[in-house]
């Protein structure tokens, strides 16, 4: 009784990990720089695996996709691969777990 407890458990810890990559691979501040207290533009910059965004002071918010991969820098370029391999390892893990239990 106590490994399926142990296995259940481990499954739905895994799960709330899987949410939290997701999550983070959907977000847009990975890096982040604030501009606000430079007098002649006040703006703030954040950047995700996926899109670039610009908030001035306003409020106003514009984002920009990556129409080409080679202006990125490696670091991102790592980071997008790593994180759809974890979703795409984790998913067929999931599968695997559920139908050959």
């Amino acid at each position: 009784m106590s490994v399926t407890a142990c296995q259940g458990l481990g499954f739905v810890v895994s799960l709330i990990g899987f949410a939290g990559v997701i999550a983070a691979t959907c977000m847009d501040q990975w890096s982040t720089q604030d501009l606000y207290n430079n007098p002649v533009t006040a703006v703030f910059n954040y950047q995700g695996l996926w899109r670039s965004c610009v908030r001035e002071s306003s409020g106003f918010t514009e984002c920009r996709g990556y129409f080409t991969l080679l202006g990125l820098p490696v670091g991102l370029l790592i980071q997008e691969k790593a994180t759809i391999a974890f979703l795409k390892s984790s998913s067929n893990g999931y599968i695997n777990s559920y139908f050959w239990n």
